[in-house]
């Protein structure tokens, strides 16, 4: 102030403690150690040079002030015990995972600390029948960052993103039926028409 005191002024009062530790816990999780060197280069550089002490503690407030706004206690507890266990039983069955038929690819990091990516990447792997699993070396839960060039990994896997039905061409995609039903048709349609046409010789 003008007497020469300082004072911190924080908008909307302090951060509540569930998104000051929520936000430690996801800030502790979800970078892997790339990422963070990455982070903290970023801060020390670029923002702690042209930010005073005091714009630095209200930015991080409002960075806690941010995820209790959109994602309130309230609303992580119902997501996790009313949401999760009913669509993960549903969307994660085995029987449902065998029956899709699509080109998948599955991209997972292999120190993910927030979840179990690469143990979930394997599990996938081995029910989804048309799927390639690749594995991120010291990725953690955010893999797609600056290290992983998504587009050349779609180009070099065997998903064809411009993959459209084609229309049926009768003589380039016909295939000769099975035996079995080029014997009925014959016996149905052709012994007939040869009882009826074929000349009947008799002797005497």
């Amino acid at each position: 102030d003008d007497s020469g005191n300082f004072r911190l002024s924080l908008p909307q009062g302090l951060p509540t403690p569930y998104s000051v530790v929520g936000g430690l816990a996801l800030a502790a999780v979800i970078p892997d150690s790339t990422q963070y060197n990455s982070i903290l280069d970023f801060i020390l550089k670029s923002v702690m040079k042209d930010m005073s002490n005091e714009s630095a503690l209200a930015a991080s407030s409002d960075g806690f002030r941010i995820l209790a706004e959109y994602l309130p206690a309230t609303t992580l507890q119902h997501r996790c015990l009313k949401w999760l266990p009913v669509g993960t039983s549903v969307v994660n069955s085995p029987q449902r995972l065998a029956k899709l038929d699509v080109p998948t690819l599955i991209i997972g990091g292999n120190d993910d600390n927030l979840l179990p990516s690469k143990e979930e990447a394997d599990r996938l792997g081995k029910l989804l029948p048309d799927s390639v699993k690749m594995d991120i070396s010291g990725s953690g839960h955010f893999v797609l960052d600056t290290r992983v060039n998504l587009t050349e990994v779609l180009i070099d896997s065997h998903i064809d993103p411009f993959d459209t039905k084609k229309t049926y061409d009768p003589v380039m995609d016909w295939k000769l039926p099975p035996d079995d039903v080029v014997n009925t048709v014959i016996q149905k349609r052709i012994m007939p028409q040869r009882e009826r046409i074929s000349p009947v010789f008799f002797s005497t």
